[in-house]
């Protein structure tokens, strides 16, 4: 896709270098090269105008020539983006889908680097959210295109990949060359490797949080977000493999985060993760549940006996908000529903919308989820509760996906926020 505001009326130049480098206003990695094909098929000078067309195509021979003809054209920042040939460079769409000129894109960045341009060179997104950024090469590079070998060479001349932007766009997709490119470069911080690790559990990419945990990020750091990388990976629904590969780090499952003050255990309680649950007990991790979260981590580990032990204490019914829905002579009885003790904890935890009709939970009514990969999850048992739990899973899912109002409502019961049902609401089942 390119960009009309590039690109002059009849300028062929112009309309070249919009459609050949990233978008403006859409994702940077984003968008094909059919545009800028038919621009060289119709004006074929286009390709060796200037030293900023060259380095676009990776172009290393006409690049040389150029920095021979005027050394001073290897740092200008001209053409109808204001970039300097390096930037022109590292941000081609080229580099990022026409991998048969990678040898060519190091060696014209090489020339470049060898005539003065700056390893830190870049651009200053105004459109970046939430506030304008600087992208710099090392970005284009390494988050953008992911190629390995310019990544190398950019960090062997100075480039700092301690921007912010290197570390959240270099673990994106499953090829980890660029981000180990990084890391093996020795000038990750400590923040950049918590943030890469914590990326790589939004992906769900066990080789790549492996990786990082093995080359000093540090599971426990906080990010700037408030998160540490195994919160992130609770969140984010990871494999039970993937939480242990961590474990054996040194993740510490009590810190809580700087959001809502939960732990990964907490986390792993809301979300139905009773494998994770016993991971923890079986490691000797002391966790210790309070007040409502004693009955959501009984639930999520289908314990029929202590749900009804805790949901029978006198001094639960008293102080917890939720007593009086895990009463048997609660709203669930009054609208007529029969409920044993599980399913009525279980209901507790996933109200109904103004809308909703009182039903028993079942298989039936919470259809499993389908991961990026595809690997469909499922409950662990039959019980109601986990059940009901993976329904929540599936919300917290849909809320990424298609961020609607109705996904991302919230109910509060007390001092305790839980999310309503997405499968009762109008914009679910518009999605089925």
């Amino acid at each position: 896709m390119s960009n009309p505001k590039d690109a002059p009326a009849n300028d062929p130049f112009s309309e070249f270098i919009a459609a050949a480098c990233v978008p403006l206003d859409c994702g940077h990695a984003s968008g094909t090269l059919d545009r800028a094909g038919e621009i060289l098929a119709a004006h074929p000078e286009v390709a060796t105008q200037s030293i900023q067309a060259a380095a676009i195509l990776g172009d290393a021979v006409t690049v040389r020539r150029f920095i021979e003809l005027a050394p001073a054209s290897a740092t200008a920042k001209v053409g109808p983006r204001g970039w300097d040939a390096l930037t022109y460079l590292c941000f081609s769409k080229y580099l990022r889908l026409e991998r048969e000129r990678s040898d060519g894109f190091v060696q014209a960045a090489r020339a470049l680097l060898d005539a003065g341009a700056s390893a830190n060179s870049g651009w200053f997104e105004v459109n970046h959210q939430p506030k304008p950024g600087w992208e710099s090469v090392l970005y284009g590079a390494a988050g953008v295109a992911h190629h390995e070998g310019l990544t190398r060479l950019l960090l062997e001349r100075g480039a700092d990949p301690n921007d912010g932007e290197v570390a959240y766009h270099a673990p994106e997709g499953w090829d980890n060359t660029a981000l180990k490119a990084v890391v093996e470069s020795g000038k990750a911080n400590a923040d950049t490797l918590a943030t890469m690790l914590l990326r790589k559990a939004d992906w769900h990419d066990g080789e790549g949080i492996k990786y990082l945990v093995e080359h000093g990020a540090d599971p426990n750091r906080m990010t700037h977000w408030g998160f540490t990388a195994l919160h992130q990976a609770l969140r984010r629904d990871n494999d039970l493999e993937n939480i242990e590969v961590m474990l054996d780090h040194g993740a510490n499952p009590r810190l809580t985060n700087r959001e809502d003050g939960r732990s990964a255990a907490s986390i792993a309680a809301r979300r139905g993760r009773r494998a994770v649950l016993e991971l923890f007990e079986r490691r000797g991790i002391p966790v210790v549940f309070h007040d409502v979260e004693k009955l959501i981590a009984a639930c999520a580990r289908n314990n029929a006996i202590a749900i009804r032990s805790i949901t029978d204490n006198e001094s639960f019914q008293k102080s917890s908000p939720l007593a009086a829905s895990c009463s048997p002579s609660s709203r669930a009885t009054r609208m007529g529903t029969a409920f044993d003790t599980c399913s009525i904890s279980a209901w507790t935890l996933m109200p109904f919308t103004r809308k909703a009709t009182a039903t028993s939970v079942s298989r039936k009514t919470a259809r499993p989820f389908t991961s990026r990969r595809g690997a469909r999850a499922r409950p662990s048992s039959s019980c109601s509760s986990n059940v009901v739990l993976s329904s929540m899973r599936q919300m917290d899912r849909a809320a990424r996906h298609w961020p609607s109002p109705c996904a991302r409502a919230w109910t509060r019961i007390g001092r305790t926020v839980v999310r309503l049902n997405p499968w009762r609401c109008c914009c679910a089942r518009a999605r089925r």
